[in-house]
């Protein structure tokens, strides 16, 4: 598993006086990803799901073994992926985000290839992640600074989503109801 998302066995452990601040935490980390002078490369191996989307989302190079799945399962719970869906969206778009977010099922490595969720998909990932290090390494931290800023500005709805995100995410968590499916699904 690359990351399953979030714990769900502590989650249903927090009474309603819990702030969740976990998820402005996350969101801000996520950001700092796709900001830092610093190319972020995710390998993944077996699942990602829920706030593994995240991750994926707000990194530069996805590299993927072909028995990779990708799955959004926030709505099985009650909850949606309030935090996830800006950088989700950033990288594939909306209706392939939006897709996934409302069946709810697993996408193949393949298709993950083809949707732009992975950038470069085959049998031997540590082979694949070599031959991108080759080339990265050539490149300045000056120079991806610079070009992170500007890319940055072209898309700046992530920044901008943060806070409803976040308020978002608090509203989904604080939710008798979610938690009453959490500890469920727990039990």
């Amino acid at each position: 598993v690359f990351c399953s998302g979030a714990d769900f066995g502590e989650l249903s452990r927090l009474d309603d006086r819990h702030d969740n601040t976990e998820g402005d935490r996350l969101y801000g980390l996520w950001m700092r990803l796709t900001e830092e002078p610093l190319v972020v490369v995710s390998q993944v191996h077996g699942k990602v799901n829920a706030g593994g989307m995240g991750f994926i989302g707000a990194s530069d190079i996805v590299v993927a073994e072909p028995t990779a799945s990708f799955a959004l399962s926030e709505l099985l719970f009650g909850l949606f992926p309030a935090c996830v869906l800006p950088f989700l969206i950033r990288r594939i778009g909306f209706q392939k985000a939006h897709y996934m977010a409302i069946t709810t099922k697993p996408v193949t490595a393949e298709v993950a290839k083809q949707w732009g969720i992975v950038d470069d998909c085959g049998p031997d990932s540590e082979e694949q992640l070599r031959r991108h290090f080759l080339r990265l390494r050539r490149l300045s931290r000056a120079a991806i600074k610079g070009y992170k800023q500007y890319s940055s500005e072209l898309d700046g709805h992530i920044r901008e989503l943060q806070s409803r995100a976040v308020q978002a995410n608090q509203e989904i968590f604080s939710s008798s109801e979610t938690r009453k499916a959490i500890a469920q699904y727990v039990a």
